[in-house]
């Protein structure tokens, strides 16, 4: 009876000796974080409950468009359920440009998880300070599929905050101004250049089957222009080995591997930091007059 006692002691004293150091340990383990904690949300909505966003700015917000502009984002589902496409309309203004889809996606799920820095002032008498007035801000919609269910929100956009890179904020209908971050708004700041693709080059598909021919010329009037042979001439030449005919200084097969790793894929790949001019007249102040 002794000796059960004895090795029941034990086994609390070891077993208290095991919870406390679970305890040191589990204090010692790095937590997990919450990727919510310490955010502060100006919209907090699911993105997928949004149909449109309209972006309308008054005069002279953007110096491209001094009459006052508008234009709107349209997100619907693919008919196979595989995700979602994007619909850019400015009512023809640049419509003749591609809009990228994942910055037109950014677009909705920026908006529906707006982050504000600060809370300026709660039932602001005079927002005119602000740049948050009728007349001076931008106005960005988000318009619900079901307006019974999801209500619609409305973002002012006022002019920048004068000690940070900020511009302050309100929701439409309420009087309390926000500060919000640059990198949160950017991209209704640029109008619809901020949507622009910036891929320059169209797709030149998988091994570059989309291309047909490519003519590079030098500001000393040196050229060099190849083809890729149609898949039939491929078929019919196999043991060439050889998917480019090179035209121009001089006639010869091409080299595949130069080709499409040295010229092709880099090629396929540059892309435009921004917009900068649309239909400029004078290309000499960029240096492109004699590319």
């Amino acid at each position: 009876m002794k000796k059960q006692i004895k090795t029941l002691v034990v086994m609390g004293i070891v077993a208290a000796v095991l919870l406390g150091a679970w305890g040191i340990l589990s204090l010692l383990m790095p937590k997990e974080e919450d990727p919510e904690a310490g955010k502060t949300y100006l919209i907090k909505e699911n993105a997928g409950d949004y149909a449109v966003i309209t972006v309308e700015y008054p005069e002279d917000f953007l110096k491209d468009h001094a009459e006052g502009y508008k234009y709107l984002i349209g997100q619907k589902p693919l008919t196979d359920g595989s995700g979602l496409v994007y619909e850019f309309n400015d009512n023809g203004v640049d419509d003749d440009y591609a809009y990228s889809q994942s910055l037109m996606n950014s677009t909705f799920t920026t908006l529906t998880a707006l982050e504000y820095v600060e809370i300026v002032e709660e039932d602001a008498p005079n927002v005119e300070k602000y740049g948050l007035t009728a007349d001076k801000a931008a106005r960005i919609t988000l318009i619900p599929y079901d307006s019974e269910k999801t209500s619609r929100k409305v973002l002012l956009l006022g002019s920048k905050y004068e000690l940070d890179d900020y511009y302050y904020v309100m929701l439409e209908g309420e009087n309390t101004v926000y500060t919000c971050k640059s990198s949160a708004v950017n991209i209704f700041l640029g109008g619809s250049k901020s949507l622009r693709d910036l891929n320059l080059i169209p797709s030149l598909g998988e091994n570059f089957i989309n291309l047909k021919n490519i003519r590079m010329e030098r500001p000393d009037g040196s050229v060099i222009s190849f083809e890729r042979l149609s898949s039939e001439e491929l078929q019919e030449m196999s043991e060439i080995y050889s998917s480019y005919r090179l035209l121009e200084p001089y006639a010869a097969y091409g080299n595949d591997t130069y080709i499409s790793d040295g010229v092709l894929s880099p090629l396929s790949q540059v892309m435009a930091v921004e917009a900068v001019e649309d239909r400029v007249k004078d290309l000499s102040g960029y240096g492109l007059d004699k590319p």
